[in-house]
């Protein structure tokens, strides 16, 4: 439980960034600056969901934490 929320918490920077830049509408000709930060909070997301289901396959099969 505490995994998901946590992917939940890191999820909220890059969903303000991607609607702030929908909000202007605008063409972007080069990257956002902190595009390179959007990415590495995605990444750690991803890592986070896959720990998620690989605790959960565990739990299923009889593991305890």
């Amino acid at each position: 439980m505490g995994l998901l929320i946590l992917v939940i918490l890191l999820s909220i920077y890059p969903t303000k960034s991607f609607l702030k830049l929908r909000k202007t509408k605008t063409e972007l000709s080069q990257p956002l600056p902190e595009a390179t930060w959007i990415q590495f909070i995605l990444r750690i997301e991803l890592v986070l969901l896959l720990l998620i289901l690989f605790l959960a396959i565990l739990t299923a099969n009889g593991m305890r934490f």
